[in-house]
Parts: structure tokens; sequence; C-alpha cells
């Protein structure tokens, strides 16, 4: 198993969110802190990474330009990215 390295990185807040943080760790089983701010990150770079994509898609959406999107393009573009290649959907 691979070990993740780790660094430390210390924050100053109020008590009062001190001790509201202490409330929802208890409540909510996270096993300290630091686990709680790790998946705040995550879920923040997440959302960041959502919205990236949306205004892609919304600026290839209103683009002048038009592709045609076959099996072929997709085959391209997995290429591109190393993806596994896609199966092609068997349509009725």
């Amino acid at each position: 198993m691979k070990t993740k390295s780790l660094t430390s990185m210390n924050i100053s807040i109020p008590t009062a969110l001190r001790e509201r943080l202490e409330e929802k760790l208890t409540r909510e089983a996270y096993g300290s802190a630091s686990e709680y701010v790790r998946q705040l990150i995550r879920q923040d770079l997440e959302r960041d990474a959502r919205e990236k994509v949306e205004a892609l898609l919304l600026e290839g959406v209103h683009s002048k330009k038009r592709i045609k999107v076959t099996p072929k393009w997709w085959e391209e573009k997995d290429a591109m990215i190393g993806a596994t290649p896609r199966r092609s959907a068997k349509r009725a």
C-alpha cells in the first residue's frame, strides 16, 4: 500500500467557531479536525473542476464552430488522454 506524504498547516479560528467545529466532529464522527478540513478542500477542488468543465461545455455550445461527434472522434479523444477505448452503444 502506498503511503501519502502529509504536511501540516496551522490555522487560527475564533473560539466560537472552534466550539462549533468540535460539536460537528463529534456529531458526524470525524476522526479529527484535519480529516474534516481535508474533506472540505477536496469538495471545493471538485466543485472548481465541475465549474471549469461546465464553462468549457457552455463555451463549446455557444461557439459557431460545429463538429460531428462520431465513434472515431471519441477514439481520437480517448487516445489523446490515454483513456480506455469506449465500447460502441448498439442502437435499435
